[in-house]
């Protein structure tokens, strides 16, 4: 078995690299400055220059404000679509019941028993 290099589609967790913040700012105050950011990137191992661009971009939004070593969470403050957890409780006790029961027949039965419409592919 090998390992996922993340290349392929639903590869599982995106990996993404931390920088030193003494590398952002060095790199950050060139770039300001006017020096080529692709060229920078090459120099310093960075390999997105699209991570630079954010870098300048941050700094500008921010007004001027130093680098930050927090990093903004990308998740969703809420779901709207969240199945309700009663729902999924239901769900368990079915599977756990009669666990030959496949995601489709779960539907079915959700819907003629419980009167509970959801897709299959939610069960």
């Amino acid at each position: 078995m090998t390992e996922s290099s993340g290349d392929a589609l639903f590869s599982g967790r995106r990996k993404t690299r931390v920088y030193e913040p003494e590398l952002k700012q060095s790199v950050l105050k060139r770039a300001l400055a006017g020096e080529s950011v692709p060229a920078l990137c090459e120099e310093k191992g960075i390999e997105s220059i699209g991570t630079v661009y954010g870098w300048v971009y941050e700094h500008r939004r921010k007004g001027g404000a130093p680098v930050s070593k927090d990093k903004k969470s990308r998740r969703p403050h809420h779901q709207p679509k969240l199945t309700s957890q009663w729902i999924v409780d239901k769900i368990l006790k079915i599977k756990k019941e009669k666990p030959e029961m496949g995601a489709k027949a779960m539907s079915d039965h959700l819907l003629r028993f419980e009167s509970v419409s959801l897709s299959h592919s939610t069960c």
